[in-house]
């Protein structure tokens, strides 16, 4: 016996949430209960849900964390699974998830591919791994966590009682591009975490994803790897680790603006950064974005187009998404 509560957080869905529903609901280990929070949406998502048999509950819009947590104190199981609105689940992801488990498991990821349109495409996150990142098992992946992420709160299970000890995600981070990587960051003090190296979730990748976009997503892993230094317990302990990070996640954000012309965001970004950490050829790219002379369109003319993963007519980038996810 497994009992397993599923999460769903959702937020104007009603494009998606109707096929990821059946997905959970075709499981071949079918879960305990079905919770979906809905975030304040303005379309017809309460309606689609709830024509299917599983408890509904809508709140203030607040962001997908603060979602998350409201479905984990509305769970009755040990264990709680999430999955976005606009994921997927092949019907055998909760059995042989479970299958991995042991009695003194407590939290566990799994492996997961992109859906592009309704294509489940063939590359593995973990095949992206680097060298090593699997070779410990028994050791926390915090460490490992800070140059490569492969967890997705899609392909993640939890017992609850962790869950409440960590005290669930940070709100304070809902509406970050990147919002899980806190709590991803503080599950994975802790070990051992079970890996699920079989890919049976898919992420759909669509420009409503929260994580659209490679500038935002940049500025808000380093935001909360600011925090992370400060505040968890390895991440004090890792500080020149993750300040390398940091920079590092900067300075690309730095040149992919540079790139699309967005001078304003070069040098908001170049303000963040110490000037000791900046390379020659970033420290001209800065020169040209504050001397307001270069304009953006001559600067995409000369160093390249857009990248193709910038959300369109977004302008100034933040590190935080807009109010609504």
């Amino acid at each position: 016996m497994f009992p397993v509560s599923v999460v769903i957080p959702t937020f104007n869905s009603d494009g998606l949430i109707v096929q990821t529903l059946r997905s959970v609901l075709a499981q071949t280990l079918p879960p305990a209960e079905v919770i979906v929070v809905d975030d304040g949406s303005t379309d017809d998502t309460e309606q689609l849900v709830r024509a299917f048999p599983v408890r509904y509950c809508r709140v203030e819009n607040g962001g997908p964390s603060k979602a998350r947590n409201v479905g984990v104190a509305l769970a009755n199981s040990e264990w709680i699974a999430f999955c976005d609105h606009d994921d997927l689940w092949r019907p055998t992801y909760l059995e042989r998830f479970a299958a991995h488990m042991r009695p003194a498991s407590f939290y566990g990821f799994a492996n997961w591919v992109d859906i592009i349109g309704d294509v489940w495409t063939a590359q593995e996150k973990f095949s992206a791994a680097p060298e090593g990142f699997f070779a410990e098992p028994e050791q926390p992946f915090y460490r490992h966590l800070l140059d490569f992420v492969p967890v997705w709160p899609s392909a993640t299970l939890i017992r609850k009682d962790f869950f409440d000890s960590l005290g669930g995600f940070d709100p304070r981070f809902s509406r970050f591009a990147t919002e899980d990587l806190d709590f991803t960051l503080r599950c994975n003090e802790h070990a051992p975490a079970v890996v699920m190296h079989e890919a049976l979730v898919g992420i759909r990748r669509h420009q409503g994803n929260y994580s659209y976009g490679l500038i935002r997503k940049l500025l808000s892993d380093s935001t909360i790897l600011e925090w992370a230094r400060d505040q968890h317990r390895l991440g004090r302990t890792l500080r020149p680790e993750i300040d390398r990070v940091i920079i590092k996640r900067r300075l690309w954000a730095l040149n992919e603006a540079f790139q699309n012309g967005d001078t304003a965001t070069v040098r908001d970004i170049a303000a963040l950064l110490p000037s000791a950490t900046i390379p020659a050829k970033a420290r001209v790219k800065i020169a040209l974005a504050k001397s307001r002379i270069v304009p953006g369109a001559l600067l995409r003319t000369l160093f390249g187009s857009p990248r193709l993963d910038q959300p369109p007519g977004k302008g100034k980038y933040d590190a935080t998404p807009a109010t609504q996810h």
